[in-house]
């Protein structure tokens, strides 16, 4: 803009369009001046030859030494200084009218000269300006340097090939009639106005046919194979061509300021540019630019429209302020594991030296600078490395939505869908679900405890300010708190008129670099141009021609065959209607060869590019667009088929309507080929174009998807903005938006609380949180159980009012099982097996065993109170016999017995309870000893007796009082033990039975019979549910 804005400030400075009277008289030739022209042509040939022969001389001397292809011209440069310095001090006169005295376009407040029957006309000058000699006068009242043929010629040239908006030659308007009133053959340059003539100086008409000014307007054949036309346009290849202004070129520019500064590179567009530094040829060595102000700044990249850049090897970018700025070699994103992939193939990561294919820019931090733009008509993808476009994505999405179903032992079965909440609560406190909060684990267990367990939130915060992690990171509506870390490594900024990035130092000075360097080349070069014109066609270059209307041929044998046609550059040949060929470089090994525009309407830029089809196009070093209305843009690119595209070195479009993007990229798929559908996992039945590519309809590809995997090549796509409709392409963020969709699944939570979401293929289990609860599933189902297990392990555990924990069971208002004993709460225990009876034994014993006790108890003390009245009885007798003993004497001893003898004076013997008694009385207290002994045993056997009926007046509670018969019977109350055992002799259970039902309370020690117990467990059952 402001290079613009300097051209308009100098266009002020020019020539006003009106008429303007000289007051300068025009010169003529003397005899002194074409003696002092002979003098001068004699010196230059002697000088020349001269020079030569030393330039020689140095050569051959000094043959290894490197030479500048300017050595020479400078040599010449030097001897016609020294020429004109020369001349000068002889003909100050001839030396104020060095360019050609006053023959052609001299002065400062008005210049003419005259040129009989041939004119050029400058600018649409009026009547008045030509004068009576039909001179061309270019007048002007202010101070100017002297006008040159070589500024009007070159003017012509450069802004009749460069400058669209001022377009100078204009062949179609011959038929001005104030131009033919004063002429007969015209070349009328442009349709500009008196102030765009430039500041002229000099003409040079020598063997290297040049043609300069000092408003560096310069165009010249470098040599046999180089053109360089426009203003300070350089060619600096063997074989090149430069078109433009204010630049130089290394091999094709083509447009104000174009620059293409590396080998085989191509750049077309005011300001555009191949090669990020003026310092190395390297850069951008096969790259094309196309479009105002486009960059391409690495090697082999494409840049194609205004403000387009390509700032790594291989990339692309394409459109309006597209920008490529990823190198190859990058991993794409993986929606299952939501980050980039780990996979390396060439599917899932893009070939290390393919850069990407941009369509926008999103480099800035703000969204809003962002430039995205839609890809459309875009084909079902087939392959893995095939674009998605957005039917794929719908159809994927309504696989998505339809969900599951969630049924409960097969019955009320319900769709669950991917936003919907599958909750999962406990009937009771009975049982607990649990589910981990950062997990879809859930754990199913019975209750520790009756109450419920609370859910705790970790230490880091999410609402709806944003994220809050304590001594990290924070993320809110404030903004983004890192900590107060330094922001480093500042991307340059973007050099642009609209631009509002900062441009950092090192940007700075290339650019000063690069008008340094661009001043020293404009200020070191010296143009030479040589033309033939004819009434409507141009020829310029040796051996060149041009056939039919309106034709431009220039360069050496440059030719065009067909009316509009224009060859430029070495053997260039246009040979269809309105064909355009621009190139050089010819090679007759194989037969001829050189830039080629065969058919009609075709156009050819580029060393030996050829456009062979009707209306094809071959931009590049040996780009070839063989079929019709093919494009082939980059070094050796190939459009080998109808309406193929090929757009990057080497790129290739191998079917009809292909396009291949970038480097080595290669179009080898058809169209009318069927997309993937994700519903089915292959290639869609459907037939219209949104799943099956229109027929003659190639794929694009920014790759290389051909033969074995290991030698793909792709590139990613950025600044692909959201696909809208159906055949458009799909971006990274639908595709995240869809797997934070698909993720979402559906939440699942316990009570109501910590609700997660299930993605699709994410795993929900369903643990038992102990061994007291039984989960199972199907191996070939989906149907899940929950069972109680057989054994189960619990603290404690509460049926109604009772009570079972680790130290036993308590009824309430009944008996107690503890580990403190048996308390049967003032209750019967009915059905006790008979326990043992033994010194040793701690059984307990029936009432029956009791009874029968009590009845021996009362036979003993019968038998006892008989032998009481026997021995009283004996007592009797005995008294009778001693009143009788005299006269039973014989009898006493017979009475006595025990071998007692009385009349032998022989005591009797007796044996009671193992003693033995020699007297009577002593036998009777032995007996009496006996029956002490008996009741002592019976007062034991009483006294140690496990069961025992209290008295019936003893209270039972608060409120009743025993009635008859309801005496407490007691198990061994006066005795110690902690066990009370009812085993047979066998070690064989029994059952007690009869047993009355315990009080079932916190504080009951009393027994539970089975009646309560089955209670008990069906109430457990109920509880848990699930016909347990």
């Amino acid at each position: 803009m402001k290079r613009r804005e300097k051209t308009k400030r100098k266009n002020k400075m020019l020539l006003p369009h009106k008429k303007v009277e000289s007051n300068s008289k025009h010169h003529h030739l003397s005899v002194s001046n074409v003696r002092m022209c002979l003098f001068y042509v004699l010196f230059f040939f002697i000088g020349e030859f001269v020079i030569k022969k030393l330039y020689d001389t140095l050569v051959k001397n000094d043959e290894n030494r490197p030479r500048s292809p300017f050595s020479l011209f400078w040599m010449k440069g030097i001897l016609f200084a020294a020429i004109v310095a020369f001349l000068s001090n002889i003909s100050p006169n001839f030396a104020a009218n060095l360019d050609f005295g006053n023959t052609f376009l001299e002065g400062v407040e008005s210049a003419g000269v005259s040129y009989p029957q041939n004119i050029i006309s400058v600018a649409h000058l009026n009547a008045s300006s030509v004068s009576k000699d039909n001179d061309v006068r270019v007048l002007n009242t202010a101070a100017q340097e002297k006008v040159k043929a070589s500024s009007d010629y070159a003017n012509f040239l450069t802004r009749s090939l460069s400058d669209k908006e001022n377009p100078i030659v204009d062949v179609s308007a011959t038929d001005d009639p104030i131009a033919q009133k004063y002429v007969q053959n015209i070349l009328k340059i442009g349709s500009i106005e008196d102030k765009n003539i430039q500041k002229l100086k000099r003409v040079e008409l020598d063997n290297n046919r040049s043609f300069s000014s000092s408003g560096k307007i310069q165009t010249r054949l470098i040599d046999d194979t180089r053109v360089a036309l426009g203003t300070n346009a350089y060619a600096g290849g063997f074989g090149s061509i430069a078109i433009g202004a204010k630049y130089e070129n290394g091999k094709w520019d083509l447009g104000t300021e174009a620059r293409a500064f590396p080998r085989d590179s191509v750049s077309i567009g005011t300001n555009s540019l191949v090669s990020a530094s003026t310092n190395s040829a390297k850069n951008g060595a096969e790259g094309v630019a196309v479009g105002y102000f486009a960059r391409v700044v690495n090697n082999r990249g494409v840049a194609l429209g205004p403000y387009a850049v390509t700032m790594v090897s291989s990339s692309i970018a394409l459109g309006e302020r597209s920008r490529a700025v990823t190198s190859g070699g990058i991993a794409g994103y993986d929606p299952v594991s939501d980050k980039s992939t780990s996979q390396t193939s060439p599917i899932w990561k893009s070939s290390s030296d393919y850069g990407v294919l941009s369509i926008g820019n999103t480099e800035d931090a703000a969204e809003d600078n962002w430039v995205t733009r839609q890809i459309q008509g875009v084909a079902a993808g087939t392959a893995d490395t095939d674009a998605v476009n957005v039917a794929q994505l719908k159809a994927l999405r309504k696989t998505i939505k339809g969900g599951w179903k969630l049924s409960v032992a097969n019955k009320n079965a319900k769709t669950v869908d991917p936003e919907s909440i599958v909750d999962f609560t406990s009937g009771s406190n009975n049982l607990t679900i649990t589910k981990g909060g950062q997990d879809n684990n859930v754990k199913f267990d019975l209750a520790k405890d009756v109450t419920l367990s609370s859910a705790k939130v970790g230490n880091n915060t999410l609402d709806a300010k944003g994220l809050v992690i304590p001594g990290g990171p924070q993320i809110t509506t404030a903004g983004i708190d890192a900590g107060n870390k330094e922001i480093k490594n500042i991307k340059a900024g973007e050099l642009s008129a609209n631009s509002q990035q900062a441009v950092i130092g090192s940007q700075l000075f290339k650019t000063n670099d690069n008008v340094a360097y661009t001043t020293n080349r404009l200020n070191a070069l010296e143009n030479n141009i040589k033309f033939n014109e004819a009434e409507k066609w141009m020829a310029l270059g040796f051996s060149a021609q041009a056939q039919g209307e309106y034709a431009i041929a220039l360069g050496y044998k440059a030719n065009v065959a067909k009316a509009n046609g224009i060859a430029i550059g070495q053997m260039a040949h246009a040979v269809g209607l309105s064909s355009i060929a621009i190139g050089s470089e010819y090679h007759k090994e194989n037969g001829d060869d050189y830039t080629t525009a065969k058919d009609d309407y075709t156009t050819a830029v580029g060393a030996i590019s050829k456009a062979l089809g009707y209306g094809a196009t071959a931009l590049g070093h040996r780009s070839y667009a063989y079929k019709n209305r093919s494009i082939s843009i980059g070094f050796y690119s190939r459009a080998n088929n109808d309406g193929s595209i090929a757009l990057g070195s080497d790129a290739k479009a191998n079917v009809d309507g292909g396009v291949a993007i970038g480097k080595g990229s290669v179009a080898s798929v058809a169209g009318n080929i069927a997309g993937y559908d994700p519903i089915t996992g292959k290639n869609t039945i459907q037939t219209n174009v949104i799943w099956k590519s229109s027929p003659g309809s190639g794929a694009v590809s920014v790759g290389v998807i051909t033969g074995d995997a290991k030698d793909w090549k792709t590139r990613q796509i950025t600044g692909l903005a959201a696909g809208s409709v159906d055949t458009d392409a799909v971006n990274v963020a639908q595709l995240k938006a869809l797997r934070a969709f698909a993720a979402q699944g559906w939440k699942l939570s316990v009570g109501g609380a910590n609700a997660t979401d299930v993605s699709i293929g994410g795993t929900v289990d369903l643990a038992a949180g102990s061994t007291n609860l039984k989960i199972t599933k199907g191996e070939k189902d989906n149907n899940i159980k929950f069972d109680l297990a057989k054994d189960i392990t619990l603290d404690r555990a509460k049926v109604g009012g009772n009570t079972l924990d680790a130290t036993g069971l308590v009824i309430t208002s009944g008996p107690k099982i503890t580990t403190a004993g048996i308390d049967a709460g003032n209750k019967e225990i009915k059905n006790i097996k008979a326990g043992e009876l033994s010194a040793n034994s701690q059984q307990a014993v029936t009432g029956s065993q009791l009874y029968a006790t009590n009845n021996n108890v009362t036979q003993n003390t019968n038998k006892i109170t008989e032998a009481n009245t026997k021995i009283t009885k004996n007592i009797a007798d005995i008294t009778t016999a001693n009143s009788n003993i005299s006269s039973l004497d014989k009898n006493i001893s017979t009475y006595f017995g025990g071998g007692a003898n009385v009349l032998q004076g022989k005591g009797p013997t007796y044996k009671i309870q193992d003693q033995q008694y020699n007297d009577v009385g002593s036998a009777f207290e032995g007996v009496n000893s006996s029956f002490t002994n008996v009741n002592n045993k019976i007062t034991e056997v009483e006294k140690n007796l496990l069961v025992k009926q209290e008295e019936e007046t003893k209270l039972l509670s608060s409120d009743e009082v025993s009635k008859k018969g309801m005496g407490v019977i007691t198990i061994g109350k006066e005795t110690s033990g902690i066990e009370i055992s009812v085993l047979n002799q066998e070690k064989f259970t029994r059952t007690i039975s009869g047993l009355r039902g315990g009080k079932l309370t916190e504080n009951s020690n009393e027994a539970v019979n089975g009646g309560q117990m089955y209670v008990l467990g069906n109430k457990i059952a109920t509880y848990l549910g699930g016909g347990c």
